[in-house]
């Protein structure tokens, strides 16, 4: 599986369009999530990695489950550690409550 990291890609962007590209990930992610909850049984999980160098920046791991509980990777993302926050936190505040009941979306931070 390939882990998609955008660190290459921020640090080459101009300074005002970062924030644009933080809102358009927290746009595509948590919607992308929201479909999952909305359309199928299984339930989502996140998972922060603590990276090693010569990594840089945070391993974001998404796991989904299905009826048995059973986990699968569905996405890794290998984020700036000052977005990383920011990036979950807007993914939350952008979904609808009805998808965060507990047990349906795990945040292991």
């Amino acid at each position: 599986m390939q882990v998609y990291s955008i660190e290459p890609a921020i640090d080459g962007i101009k300074p005002e369009l970062k924030g644009k590209l933080v809102n358009t990930l927290v746009h595509t992610i948590g919607k992308t999530l929201q479909n999952i909850l909305e359309y199928t049984s299984w339930k989502i999980s996140i998972k922060i990695v603590e990276n090693t160098p010569p990594s840089s920046g945070v391993l974001v791991r998404v796991y989904i489950l299905n009826k048995e509980e059973q986990g699968r990777i569905l996405t890794e993302f290998n984020l700036p550690e000052e977005i990383v926050e920011v990036i979950l936190r807007g993914i939350i505040e952008n979904m609808s409550p009805v998808y965060l009941k507990p047990g349906n979306f795990v945040l292991d931070w």
